[in-house]
């Protein structure tokens, strides 16, 4: 598995635990839960430690309020 993902590096636990993390994050899924899958105390941690900014989530949430000062429609807007 190691060598179809392409992984030249070794990979340690706490990597692991922040591409959780994150990915849960990308997925949508709820603060809580994700602090409560990593076991941290509360969620500052969680969020400002264990998860980052995903750049397609990011673009799609400026898109979003950009279409909503501007006022077009949901399908207008040019989200590049």
């Amino acid at each position: 598995m190691r060598n179809d993902l392409k992984i030249k590096e070794p990979v340690g636990w706490h990597t692991l635990r922040h591409s959780l993390g994150t990915l849960m994050k990308e997925n949508g899924e709820n603060v809580k839960t994700i602090q409560e899958t990593l076991r941290h105390a509360n969620f500052k941690v969680t969020m400002d430690v264990y998860t980052q900014g995903i750049t397609a989530i990011r673009r799609s949430a400026h898109s979003r309020v950009v279409r909503q000062i501007m006022g077009t429609a949901e399908g207008e807007g040019n989200e590049q």
